[in-house]
């Protein structure tokens, strides 16, 4: 009789901490959801972006890339400066006429086509945005103090082909706001991307800060002329050789 009372107490606390787990898996994509729909309501804003790329040592890590950005409505400044082995700062504007880039050295901006601007939420707080999240798993991992502010620590774990990766973010409890996003890939041997936002400002951004100028060049005709030139050199060097030609009009066509 203790046997099978002990059998039926034990059953109920399986079921009840399975239960348990569930619900605290809900409540936790449900936040993650809720800070995203929250997120993309945002018409304005500016802040700062420090990503480290991290090898497992995290007290060697240093960072690679810090990135402004200021977004208001469908147009959105990014000034980034990048320290991995060639240095290099870029400015990219994206507006509803076209995406716009000025790298180092250049006096001008380049035209680079129209992709879409992502939505803030997946900006901050998505490694791929647009990304496919339907099968993740979620869950709250605990609360911790960064730089004197408290934040509740959330992670999400999405399979992808053989692998799956995983993201964790701090929140600020008070602005409910990313403090920190860490990205790890189950197979990267510990190696992690660890971004940081700071310096957030809700004040209007003047209209001055997404203008390109009027002597803007087309980067993608640009880029065709390259490749032009590039299949030239190719066709030269072939017939030089006594070679065939080499024809990569088609790829330029779906480029």
């Amino acid at each position: 009789m203790k046997l099978k009372i002990s059998y039926v107490f034990l059953s109920i606390l399986m079921l009840s901490q399975l239960s348990t787990s569930l619900a605290q898996e809900q409540s936790a994509q449900e936040y993650w959801q809720k800070l995203t729909d929250r997120l993309n309501k945002i018409e304005s804003i500016y802040y700062k972006s420090i990503i480290t790329i991290n090898s497992g040592n995290e007290e060697q890590a240093s960072p690679s890339s810090t990135t402004q950005v200021w977004l208001s409505g469908s147009k959105c400044r990014t000034e980034s400066n990048v320290n991995l082995k060639n240095n290099f700062n870029a400015i990219v504007i994206v507006r509803p006429d076209g995406n716009f880039i000025k790298k180092s050295g250049s006096e001008v901006f380049e035209y680079i086509g129209r992709p879409e601007l992502p939505k803030l939420g997946d900006i901050l707080i998505s490694a791929f945005p647009g990304g496919a999240y339907e099968n993740a798993a979620y869950k709250f991992v605990g609360q911790e103090i960064i730089d004197n502010e408290a934040t509740t620590v959330i992670e999400r774990t999405t399979p992808y082909a053989k692998t799956s990766f995983t993201d964790t973010l701090w929140i600020s409890n008070d602005k409910q706001l990313p403090v920190k996003h860490k990205n790890q890939w189950s197979h990267s041997k510990g190696m992690f991307t660890v971004r940081e936002f700071k310096d957030y400002s809700f004040d209007p951004i003047p209209e001055v800060t997404f203008d390109v100028g009027n002597n803007w060049v087309d980067g993608q005709q640009k880029l065709y002329q390259e490749i032009k030139e590039f299949q030239s050199k190719v066709e030269e060097k072939s017939n030089t050789s006594g070679g065939s030609k080499v024809d990569i009009s088609d790829a330029n066509e779906k480029r």
